[in-house]
């Protein structure tokens, strides 16, 4: 099922028949109030200053999970290119996102994050903030 209400600022995508799917938000910069309340909520207030102008559009990738029994086929991917395609569409400027480290992952959540274009705007180990600029 895909949730693609271009008049709201919510994004999911779940694959059928799976429990997998992606989550996320897509502001224009009047709704960066969005953004700024979910980082305050994620203790990351104030950590993209100086990253993001104030007339940017932002997408946060919330969430991306996927069944243990399924991961390591490539859904994760998939549901991170259809997010980026979204955003890429929906004309957004820049995506961050919170890698959560202590998810136990059998591989590198950074660097997963990396070979999408991602990069780190934060030194922190724990759950660093990540940020890809989409439509340069």
């Amino acid at each position: 099922m895909n949730t693609l209400e271009r008049d709201t600022s919510i994004f999911s995508h779940d694959i059928e028949n799976l429990d997998a799917g992606v989550e996320g938000l897509m502001c224009r910069p009047e709704e960066r109030y969005r953004v700024e309340n979910y980082l305050r909520a994620q203790q990351r207030s104030g950590y993209i200053n100086g990253f993001i102008e104030e007339t940017e559009s932002i997408a946060v990738l919330k969430s991306v999970w996927v069944e243990e029994e399924e991961q390591g086929n490539g859904l994760g991917t998939e549901l991170v290119e259809s997010f980026l395609d979204e955003a890429s569409d929906r004309g957004m400027d820049k995506i961050i996102l919170i890698a959560d480290t202590e998810e136990d992952n059998e591989f590198n959540l950074v660097e997963w994050y990396e070979s999408f274009g991602f990069e780190k705007i934060t030194s922190l180990v724990e759950f660093p903030l990540m940020m890809k600029t989409v439509n340069a």
